[in-house]
């Protein structure tokens, strides 16, 4: 009712199929991004080191998208091997009304999920060093 015109509501007409796929590509990167934090926040020596180191990667992440409005080329192949930028461009073509194929879908959650593996390896290291101490 928000949405008097009907072009625009008919732009914001989004079902289960699209909601599935933003999840698909959420939850890998949302893994990923917790486990980044744990490990540079780990690797601090206080509280407030530990902020501003997490606070640095947040806000280096949230910039990231910015690269697509900067570059006029558009997509790029790229873009699918930065996880945060591959997920904001899937994103963007889900809304646009494209199809996101298997590799297109595969590709980011399994950079994802490699780097959370990676990330989450090196926290469980620095835990373990630090118990022997």
């Amino acid at each position: 009712w928000l949405l008097r015109s009907e072009a625009l509501s008919a732009m914001f007409q989004f079902g289960w199929r699209e909601a599935a796929q933003f999840l698909a590509l959420l939850l890998p990167v949302a893994a990923l991004l917790a486990a980044l934090l744990m490990a540079v926040a780990i690797r601090s020596r206080s509280f407030k080191e530990a902020q501003a180191s997490t606070t640095a990667v947040v806000l280096a992440i949230s910039l990231l998208p910015m690269v697509t409005a900067f570059q006029t080329g558009g997509e790029q192949p790229w873009h699918l091997w930065l996880p945060v930028l591959a997920q904001v461009t899937l994103m963007q073509r889900v809304l646009e009304g494209g199809a996101l194929g298997a590799v297109d879908l595969l590709l980011p959650v399994a950079v994802a999920a490699v780097l959370t593996v990676v990330c989450l390896a090196d926290v469980a290291r620095q835990l373990r060093g630090a118990a022997w101490r």
